[in-house]
C-alpha cells in the first residue's frame, strides 16, 4: 500500500495539522516520514512537509519530529508575523505595502532548515507554489531533484517560496540554475490551497494503479466568518482584497476534497481516504493572529478533532503500520 499525507495552507492555523500528526506519531511509535510514501503541502502546509521530511546531519533519520513543528508555531509564530511601531503606524492595513517584513520569517526559516537541499528529503516530499512571471503553478519536488532533473535547491528557499502570501509577504525571486531567468514566486494557495490533489495525480505517475493507495489529508479549520451581502455589495477593490483571498483559500479547500472524495469512491477506496478539518468556532481564521489566546484556540480546535475521531484516527493508524 502507498501512504499520501497533504496539508493545506492557513499560516498560523499550521497548528492544527501539527497537532494531529503528533498523535499519529504518539500512536504509531514511528516519525512520519517513515510511513509516508508521498507528503505534499502548500504555504504553512509546506513548512510542515519540509521540516518532517529533512534530514537529521547524519541523514539516517528526519531531523523533527511533528512535536519539534508544533512548538515552532507556538514558540516562534510572533517572530514570522512580528510588526514594529512604525509599520504599523505607516503601513497599518498592508495597504501600501505587505503587511509583514520578510527578515522574520527568512531567520525562522534559516533557523530551522540551515543549508539542507531539497534533494536530501528523507521521502518523496512535493510543495507548491505560483510564479507571477509567466502566470504559472510552480511544483518543487524532492525526487526529481534528487535525479537532477530539477535544480536542487535549499529548503529554506523552497520553503520562503510556498508561505508568500499575496498582501502578507513579498513575492520570492528565485534563480534556477545557470539560466538567465528567474521566478517570482507567491503562495502555492493561489491555486492548490489543498494540496491532496495535486498530490494523487503525482502518485499515479510516480507508482501507477497497480497498488492500493491511502491518502490523510490535514486541514487548518474552515472559515466560518459570514461575509454580509448588505456589506459586500458596496465593496469596491480595496474592500475585496482580504475577503476574496480568504474565500479563493476555503473554496479551493473544499473543491479539492469533493474531487478526491469522488475519485477515491472511483477507484473503489473510499475507505482509505481521510480527510481531517473542523469549523474554526473557537480560533480566529485570520492566518496571521500569533497571539497567545488565538494559539490556545487552534490548539483546543485540534484537540476537538481527535477527540471526536478517536476510533477513526486509532484504525487510520493501523493502516500506516
Amino acid at each position: 500500500m502507498k501512504k499520501i499525507l497533504s496539508i493545506d495552507g492557513g499560516g498560523i492555523r499550521g497548528i492544527i495539522p501539527a497537532k494531529i500528526l503528533c498523535k499519529i506519531e504518539e500512536i504509531t511509535g514511528k516519525p512520519i516520514s517513515a510511513m509516508f510514501d508521498l507528503v505534499a503541502g502548500t504555504s504553512t502546509g509546506g513548512l510542515i512537509a519540509l521540516a518532517l521530511s529533512m534530514p537529521s546531519s547524519d541523514k539516517s533519520a528526519p531531523k523533527y519530529s511533528a512535536e519539534d513543528v508544533l512548538k515552532l508555531y507556538i514558540e516562534r509564530g510572533g517572530d514570522i508575523f512580528a510588526r514594529d511601531k512604525v509599520q504599523r503606524f505607516i503601513n497599518p492595513y498592508g495597504i501600501f505595502e505587505e503587511l509583514y517584513s520578510k527578515q522574520g520569517i527568512e531567520k525562522v526559516l534559516d533557523d530551522y532548515f540551515f543549508n539542507a537541499n531539497l534533494s536530501d528529503c528523507v521521502t518523496n516530499t512535493m510543495v507548491t507554489s505560483y510564479d507571477i512571471h509567466s502566470r504559472m503553478p510552480v511544483i518543487f519536488k524532492s525526487w526529481l531533484s534528487e535525479k537532477g532533473r530539477e535544480p536542487d535547491l535549499p529548503l529554506k528557499s523552497v520553503g520562503r517560496a510556498t508561505s508568500a502570501a499575496p498582501t502578507y509577504f513579498e513575492p520570492v525571486r528565485l534563480k534556477l540554475g545557470d539560466t538567465n531567468g528567474a521566478l517570482a514566486l507567491v503562495d502555492g494557495g493561489l491555486f492548490a490551497n489543498n494540496p491532496t490533489m495535486c498530490a494523487l495525480a503525482e502518485y499515479l505517475k510516480l507508482f501507477g494503479r497497480d497498488e492500493e493507495i491511502l491518502i490523510i489529508s490535514l486541514g487548518t479549520g474552515d472559515l466560518v466568518r459570514r461575509f454580509e451581502y448588505n456589506q459586500a455589495k458596496n465593496w469596491g477593490k480595496m474592500s475585496w482584497i482580504n475577503p476574496i483571498i480568504s474565500i479563493m483559500f476555503q473554496g479551493a479547500s473544499v473543491t479539492v476534497d469533493y474531487q478526491v472524495r469522488q475519485m477515491m469512491q472511483a477507484f473503489g477506496l473510499e475507505h482509505n481516504y481521510y480527510r481531517y478539518q473542523t469549523p474554526l468556532d473557537l480560533g480566529n481564521d485570520d492566518m496571521d493572529d500569533s497571539s497567545q489566546e488565538n494559539i490556545d484556540a487552534l490548539l483546543d480546535e485540534a484537540d476537538q478533532i481527535l477527540t471526536s475521531n478517536e476510533d477513526k484516527l486509532n484504525g487510520m493508524c493501523k493502516k500506516l503500520l
